[in-house]
C-alpha cells in the first residue's frame, strides 16, 4: 500500500511539473507594451524586469497578461509625473523607474509593479469616489481602504479618457481577474515617493496538503506546512489583556492569539478552549483557538468567488470528500493582521 501511495504521489508531482511554465513569454509581451506606452507619452522612463524565469501554472500564466498590462499602463501614464520639473522639485532623478518583478515564496507567486512616481493622493481618490457615487459618504475609511477605491468598477482620476487614461482605468479588471484565479491585489503607496502593486497568485490550481480543523462548528482547511503543533491548553498558560485572552505561553514562547472575531461576526469568545493550533510563518508563531482536528489530507484548491472577496482571511476553498465546501485560511493575512492590530 505504501508503495502504491509513493508511486501515485510521484505521478502527481510529475503531472504538476508538466503544467509549469516560465513567466518569460508574458513578461516579453508586457515589455513591448511598456515601451510603446513610454514612447506614446514621450516620458523619460526606464522600464526593467526581474524574475522572468519564475515558474507558474500554465493556466494561471495565461490569465496574468491583461492585469499586468493595465498595471504597467497605470504606472507609466499616471504613476509617473507628467514632466521632469515635478520630479526635480521632489529631489528625484529626471529618469523615472518602473519595475516588473516576480518571485515565488511559500507556494505562491508574487508579482510586483513598482514606480518611483507621485504615489496615490488619497484626498483626490476619496473625492473622486464620492463624486462618482461609488462609496458611502457617511462612512469613515482608512488610508488603505481609500487606496483600494482605484480598483472599484467605473473609477478613474482621468480628466480625459483615452486609450491610456488615468489611475484607476482598468484596475477593476485587474482585481476581478486576479480573484478569479484565487489571488489578491495589495497596494502600497507613499505620496511623492511612488507605489507598489503586488499580485499574489497560486503557483497552481491543483492540490495542497491541508489540515482540516473545526472552529465555531465550521470546518476550515489550513496549509499543513504552516501547522507547527496542536495542544490542550492549561488555565495557567493563558495571558489576559482587558479580560480577553490575547496570548498563550507555550514553553519558552509567548504567542499572540488570533481571536475568533477575525473569522466570525458577533461571536462570543468561549469560556473553555479545548484545543489550540499553533501556526508558524517565517519563524513567527500565532495561536488559534479551535474545537477539533478533523483530518489531514490533500485537497483540491479552488479559487474564491467575487462574493467572498471581502473575506480577507480566505485564500481559496475546497470541496471535501463529504461534499461540503470548506474555506482555506490565508496564513499570510492572519500573521499580517496581528501585526497591524
Amino acid at each position: 500500500m505504501s508503495g502504491f501511495l509513493r508511486i501515485t504521489r510521484e505521478l502527481q508531482n510529475l503531472s504538476m511539473s508538466l503544467r509549469m511554465v516560465a513567466l518569460k513569454p508574458t513578461f516579453q509581451k508586457v515589455v513591448r507594451i511598456a515601451r510603446d506606452t513610454i514612447q506614446e507619452l514621450n516620458k523619460n522612463v526606464e522600464f526593467t524586469t526581474e524574475g522572468e524565469n519564475t515558474e507558474i501554472d500554465r493556466a494561471v500564466a495565461e490569465k496574468l497578461l491583461d492585469p499586468l498590462v493595465h498595471m504597467i499602463k497605470n504606472a507609466i501614464s499616471h504613476g509617473i509625473e507628467e514632466n521632469a520639473e515635478d520630479r526635480a522639485k521632489s529631489g528625484k532623478d529626471l529618469r523615472a523607474k518602473v519595475e516588473l518583478r516576480a518571485y515565488s515564496k511559500r507556494g505562491k507567486i508574487f508579482i510586483e509593479v513598482t514606480d518611483d512616481g507621485r504615489g496615490i493622493n488619497t484626498d483626490i481618490v476619496y473625492k473622486k469616489a464620492i463624486e462618482k457615487g461609488l462609496i458611502d459618504p457617511n462612512k469613515t475609511y482608512s488610508e488603505a481602504e481609500i487606496k483600494e477605491f482605484i480598483m472599484l468598477p467605473g473609477f478613474s482620476t482621468a480628466k480625459v479618457v483615452d486609450n491610456i487614461s488615468g489611475r484607476g482605468v482598468g484596475m477593476d479588471v485587474v482585481k476581478t481577474q486576479i480573484l478569479k484565479i484565487g489571488g489578491k491585489v495589495e497596494i502600497q503607496s507613499t505620496l511623492n515617493k511612488g507605489s507598489t502593486f503586488t499580485l499574489e497568485v497560486p503557483v497552481n490550481h491543483a492540490i495542497m496538503n491541508g489540515t482540516i480543523i473545526e472552529m465555531n462548528e465550521q470546518q476550515f482547511v489550513v496549509p499543513t506546512v504552516n501547522v507547527k503543533e496542536f495542544l490542550q491548553p492549561e488555565n495557567e498558560q493563558w495571558i489576559f489583556t482587558q479580560q480577553k485572552r490575547t496570548m498563550i505561553k507555550v514553553r519558552e514562547h509567548i504567542i499572540p492569539i488570533v481571536p475568533l472575531s477575525t473569522f466570525f461576526n458577533n461571536v462570543k469568545e468561549p469560556d473553555h478552549v479545548p484545543l489550540v493550533m499553533i501556526l508558524e510563518l517565517d519563524q513567527e508563531l500565532r495561536a488559534i483557538p479551535i474545537t477539533n482536528v478533523i483530518n489531514r489530507q490533500e485537497v483540491v484548491v479552488k479559487p474564491v468567488g467575487i462574493e467572498f472577496s471581502k473575506l480577507k482571511y480566505i485564500s481559496g476553498m475546497s470541496i471535501l470528500g463529504t461534499g461540503k465546501v470548506s474555506l482555506i485560511l490565508d496564513i499570510d493575512y492572519l500573521f499580517k493582521k496581528e501585526v497591524e492590530e
